[in-house]
Order: C-alpha cells, then structure tokens, then sequence
C-alpha cells in the first residue's frame, strides 16, 4: 500500500508523514522530492526536457484517471481544517480500514 501525501509547498506533508509513520506498523516515509533528486543524479542521466508542455500535454488523461480509478480507489482526506497531527491520525485509521 502507498499512503500519497499531497499538498502544496509548506502544506505540512512532511510534518504528517513524519506523524503518521509510527502509526502504521512496518512503514517507511520517503520524501518524494529527495528520491526525485536522487534519480536525477543517474548516470547517465535522464534526457533533458521542459515539463511545463510535458504536463499540459497529459493533463486530459491524468484528470480522466482522478475522475476513474482513481476516486474509486484512493481514500482522500481533506486536511484544510486540521492539525498535521489529527491528519496523521486520521490517515492512519483510513489505512486500518
């Protein structure tokens, strides 16, 4: 199972994934821009390309698979109105469930 903490910048992902990782037994956190950087750094390296028309390009199939599978099979938590650490618990019990 992946738990997918996404947000904007200074959202507070990392403070919840850091609050919801003793609370599910056996998990690891990995900071998705460090394992970005990290294969970035693969020699030789990726090829060279501007994402923004990279992104626009898929942005239809990406909002057909949100629409699809995707709302049927994640479980999304709104966080707007909660603490890093009540997010934390309650991913936690959506993953127990």
């Amino acid at each position: 199972m992946i738990v997918w903490l996404n947000g904007t910048h200074g959202a507070g992902k990392t403070t919840t994934g850091a609050l919801v990782q003793p609370l599910i037994p056996d998990s690891r956190v990995f900071d998705a821009e460090k394992v970005g950087g990290t294969l970035m750094d693969i020699t030789p390296g990726l090829p060279e390309t501007d994402n923004s028309p990279f992104r626009l390009k898929y942005l239809e199939p990406y909002a057909e698979a949100a629409r699809t599978w995707l709302h049927a099979e994640a479980e999304v938590v709104d966080t707007t109105h909660l603490t890093p650490a009540q997010a934390a618990l309650q991913i936690a019990e959506a993953v127990k469930s």
